[in-house]
């Protein structure tokens, strides 16, 4: 996911149960198994590692 960036860093937080917004890192995070960002004020791109199930042969 690439954005325009913004002046403090990405990072998942707790949103209120009313909250429009402050989700998407969590649920990143939640689903992941280790996320990342990189980028500046001009635009941030966060970087995800989803892990498998491994089959069996």
């Amino acid at each position: 996911m690439t954005d325009q960036g913004g002046p403090t860093e990405p990072v998942a937080t707790d949103a209120d149960d009313l909250a429009e917004s402050g989700r998407g890192l969590r649920t990143v995070a939640a689903l992941t198994g280790s996320w990342g960002w990189h980028g500046n004020e001009h635009g941030r791109t966060v970087t995800a590692v989803f892990a498998t199930a491994a089959r069996s042969a």
